[in-house]
C-alpha cells in the first residue's frame, strides 16, 4: 500500500487522462485504479518469496480505446527490480503496456525494452508516435502485431 501511495505521488504529473474537450471523464481517479490493478497482478508484483523485488516507478495513462467488446484502458508502467540481497548486481528496469478491461483489471500486457516514441490513442488505434500500432476496427487476421521488436497479441476479451 505504502509504495502505491509513493508511485502514485510521483506519478500524478503524467496523467493524460480520458478528458473530452468539456473536461468530464467518467473515471477522475482513472491514475489510482491503475496503479492499484498493478499492485493486485500477481505477474507484476513482487514476489516475497524471492530474493528479489520489483518496484513500480512511474504509472502513465495513455488513454482508452474503443473496442468492439468494450472499452480498453491502456497504460505505461515502468518497474524496477533489484538485485538479489548481497549482490553486486545492479537493478534492472522493465517496462509495460498494460491493458485494462472496463473493471480495470489487466487482461494483457506487453514487456517492452521502453518507448522510443510516446503511447497515445485515437478512436480504436493505439498509436506509437504518428504510426498506428494497431485499429480494433481492423485487426489483422493472425491477432498479432509487432510492437518493439516483438510478436504481440492485440489485446481481446469477453464482455
Amino acid at each position: 500500500m505504502k509504495i502505491m501511495l509513493v508511485a502514485l505521488f510521483l506519478t500524478t504529473a503524467l496523467v493524460r487522462a480520458d478528458f473530452a474537450s468539456d473536461q468530464y471523464t467518467d473515471h477522475p481517479d482513472v491514475l489510482l485504479r491503475i496503479v492499484s490493478a498493478a499492485e493486485q497482478n500477481a505477474r507484476l508484483k513482487s514476489n516475497e518469496t524471492e530474493s528479489t523485488v520489483f518496484y513500480l516507478r512511474k504509472a502513465e495513462y495513455v488513454g482508452p480505446l474503443n473496442a468492439p467488446f468494450g472499452t480498453v484502458y491502456v497504460a505505461q508502467l515502468f518497474y524496477v527490480r533489484s538485485a538479489p540481497q548481497g549482490s553486486k548486481l545492479p537493478a534492472r528496469g522493465h517496462t509495460f503496456v498494460a491493458f485494462l478491461d472496463d473493471k480495470f483489471k489487466i487482461r494483457v500486457y506487453w514487456e517492452i525494452d521502453g518507448p522510443d516514441e510516446p503511447l497515445s490513442v485515437a478512436g480504436g488505434n493505439l498509436m506509437k508516435g504518428k504510426e498506428v500500432v494497431f485499429d480494433y476496427a481492423h485487426l489483422p487476421k493472425s491477432g498479432k502485431v509487432t510492437f518493439d521488436g516483438k510478436v504481440q497479441g492485440v489485446p481481446q476479451w469477453d464482455k
